[in-house]
C-alpha cells in the first residue's frame, strides 16, 4: 500500500483503513466504531496493535473517532488484521455522528440509533457513498447527556417532541433551520437531502443546497420552520454522570485527547476489575465508560486520574487548545503537546490558550484569551480574540515557553 501514489491521500480526505492519510510522523488512519462501543479487552487490542504497527499513539478527535498515527506502508494492513481479530466493527460510508449511549432506550436516543442504521442502509442501497464528497457529515442527536452541537454536519437531525429537526451546514447554532419532520418523513428526506447533495457533484456540501432544493422536500413530509426548536445544549462535564436504571458513567479525557498505547494499556487492563464494561470514544475527545455501579464510580475516576486522564473540569488541562504538533506533523516547527503540559503545570489563573505548531492555527478556537503560535525562527505569544493579553499571563506564558522549549526564541 503505497503512500505516494494513492490519489484518495489529498487535504479534507478522511483517512480510514483503506485510504491511510500521509502525515509528519508516517501514516494516519481513522476509525469509528459502532454506537455500542468497545471492552475493555478490545481497547487493549487496539492499543497493543497501535504500538506493534505504528508508534503508540492514538488520539481521540474532536468528533470521537480513533485515530493511529506513525504506520508505514507494510503496517496497514497488519493493523487492518489485528482489528478485525479482536472483533472490532467499525463504521464504513459517509459519517453518521451519534452521541454515545444513545442505543439505549432513555429520552428517545433508540430513535437516534435506529435512524442512523435506517440511513446508512438507505445511503449504501442508493449507491450515495461515493458520490459525496469525502468529509460529508452527518449528525443524528436528541435530548440527551451528551451533545453535538459543535460539530459541523451538512445534514443535522435533531429529536424533539413532534418528530425531528432539520438543518444543512454548520454546527447546531449557525446551521440553516430547514425544517421539521415527523418519524415517518425522517428517513426519506434525509436522503433525499443527501442525493440533492451529491446531484451538486463530488465536492458539494450541504452549506451549498439552495431554497429551490428545499421546497422539493415539501412533498417528502418537510415542514418549514425557521427557529430552532430544540433546548439550549451545554458540553457534557467530566466526572460522573448518572444514568437510568441506577447505573452510572464516567466520562474522562486524555490530556489534549492524545493517548499513549502505555496509559490506554493500562486503563484497558483495569476495566476488566469493574465487571463488563463498555469505554466509548466520544465528541469533544473524551471517553465515556459504563455502566458502572454507585459504589465503582469514585474508584475508577482515581485509578483513571492516576494514568494521567482528565478527570474533572477543574484541570487546568482544559483550558488548553492545541493541535497535532511535532513531529505529527510536518509544517509544526514546536512539540505542542510538550509545551501545553508546561503551561498547564504553571497556570494560575482562568484562561482559555490556545498552542498551535506553526501559523496555520489549524486548532485554533472560536475563542480564546492568548495564542502561542511556532514559526521557524521562534514562537510569539498574542493577545486572544476577547481582550488583549494581559502582562500577568504574558509573562507566565513567556517563563512556560522558556522551560518548554529553551531552544526557540520568544518574537
Amino acid at each position: 500500500m503505497s503512500a505516494a501514489a494513492r490519489p484518495d491521500m489529498i487535504r479534507n480526505a478522511c483517512p480510514s483503513l483503506a485510504a491511510p492519510m500521509a502525515t509528519g510522523d508516517g501514516l494516519l488512519v481513522r476509525l469509528k466504531p459502532l454506537p455500542s462501543g468497545l471492552s475493555g479487552g478490545q481497547w487493549l487490542a487496539l492499543a497493543s496493535a497501535a504500538q506493534a504497527h505504528g508508534n503508540g499513539r492514538l488520539e481521540i478527535s474532536s468528533r470521537g473517532n480513533i485515530q493511529i498515527r506513525g504506520l508505514q506502508a507494510n503496517s496497514v494492513l497488519p493493523l487492518a488484521t489485528a482489528i478485525t481479530a479482536a472483533d472490532i466493527k467499525i463504521a464504513a460510508g459517509p459519517a453518521i455522528d451519534c452521541p454515545p449511549l444513545s442505543n439505549t432506550d432513555h429520552s428517545g436516543r433508540s430513535a437516534i440509533t435506529t435512524l442512523a442504521e435506517h440511513l446508512h442502509s438507505a445511503i449504501v442501497s442508493a449507491d450515495l457513498g461515493h458520490r459525496l464528497a469525502a468529509k460529508t457529515s452527518i449528525v443524528i442527536e436528541g435530548d440527551s447527556p451528551f451533545t453535538l452541537a459543535d460539530l459541523i454536519a451538512d445534514l443535522r437531525l435533531c429529536k424533539n417532541a413532534g418528530g425531528w429537526q432539520v438543518s444543512v451546514g454548520g454546527n447546531r447554532r449557525r446551521g440553516k433551520i430547514i425544517g421539521q419532520v415527523s418519524d415517518e418523513a425522517a428517513l426519506p428526506v434525509a436522503l433525499k437531502l443527501l442525493t440533492c447533495i451529491a446531484a451538486r457533484g463530488p465536492h458539494a456540501r450541504g452549506r451549498d443546497l439552495d431554497t429551490d432544493d428545499f421546497r422539493a422536500l415539501a412533498t417528502a413530509g418537510l415542514v418549514p420552520v425557521k427557529t430552532s426548536t430544540m433546548p439550549p445544549m451545554t458540553p457534557t462535564s467530566l466526572g460522573p454522570l448518572a444514568l437510568p436504571d441506577a447505573a452510572w458513567a464516567v466520562v474522562l479525557q486524555p490530556a489534549f485527547g492524545a493517548l499513549d498505547s502505555k496509559s490506554l494499556r493500562q486503563l484497558s487492563t483495569q476495566l476488566a476489575v469493574f465487571g463488563d464494561l463498555r469505554m466509548h470514544p466520544a465528541a469533544g475527545k473524551k471517553l465515556v465508560i459504563e455502566p458502572l455501579a454507585a459504589d465503582q464510580v469514585e474508584r475508577l475516576i482515581e485509578m483513571a486520574g492516576r494514568f494521567g486522564f482528565i478527570v474533572g473540569d477543574d484541570d487546568r488541562r482544559q483550558q488548553l487548545q492545541i493541535c497535532v504538533g511535532a513531529p505529527g506533523c510536518a509544517q509544526a516547527h514546536m512539540d505542542t503537546q510538550a509545551v501545553a503540559q508546561t503551561i498547564a503545570d504553571s497556570l494560575n489563573q482562568s484562561a482559555r490558550i490556545h498552542v498551535s505548531g506553526c501559523a496555520k492555527a489549524c486548532a485554533r478556537p472560536a475563542q480564546f484569551d492568548a495564542e502561542i503560535l511556532g514559526h521557524a525562527a521562534g514562537v510569539t505569544i498574542t493577545g486572544g480574540t476577547a481582550k488583549a493579553l494581559p502582562d500577568s499571563l504574558n509573562s507566565l506564558l513567556e517563563t512556560a515557553l522558556r522551560n518548554a522549549c529553551s531552544d526557540r526564541r520568544i518574537m
